[in-house]
Order: structure tokens, then C-alpha cells, then sequence
């Protein structure tokens, strides 16, 4: 399926700025034109599991719009990777 296949690396709060950690994510868009899938992955765990996945798929009739899909995509992955962390992290309050 990897037709089209891109990294991106986005930026990120630096060390210190609003007391963050040196927190860097990539997401890694693999696209066939009908299906998008985006996969979130932690800089500090490399790229063995992803920390968050997103699909988007192009119905019938629907227009050929490869940014539609990648920002459906993308924005599904961040969303997972975002409840994953939440659930991570209210485990860890619980105790």
C-alpha cells in the first residue's frame, strides 16, 4: 500500500518552555489514494509500536482529495495517541 509514504516531524515545546520535557512525536502517513493511514510514534520509543493510529478511507463517489484523507487520518492518530496517554496516565494517579 505505500504508494505515497512521508515523515513528518513537527515541532515541538522545547526543554523549559512551559515546563516541558523534551517531549518529539513523528507521525508517519502511508497512503494508497483511497486509503490513508497515520501512525503516531514517540521519538524516545522508536519507530517498534506506534503510540497512536488513524485511518481514513475514500467512499464511492467521493472526490480524489489526498489532503482530506491525511488530515482525517491524522488527526484520528493524535486523538488515539492522546486517550492512550490519558489512560496511561490516570493508571498511574490511581495509585
Amino acid at each position: 500500500m505505500a504508494k505515497d509514504e512521508r515523515d513528518y516531524e513537527g515541532p515541538y515545546v522545547a526543554q523549559g518552555e512551559l515546563g516541558a520535557t523534551n517531549c518529539r512525536y513523528k507521525v508517519k502517513i502511508i497512503t494508497d489514494g483511497t486509503r490513508t493511514i497515520a501512525e503516531v510514534y514517540s521519538k524516545e520509543q522508536g519507530d517498534a509500536n506506534p503510540i497512536g493510529v488513524g485511518h481514513a478511507v475514500r467512499r464511492e463517489g467521493d472526490k480524489q482529495n489526498p489532503t482530506i484523507g491525511v488530515g482525517l487520518a491524522t488527526g484520528r492518530a493524535l486523538v488515539n495517541a492522546g486517550q492512550s496517554y490519558l489512560g496511561v496516565v490516570e493508571e498511574m494517579l490511581e495509585q
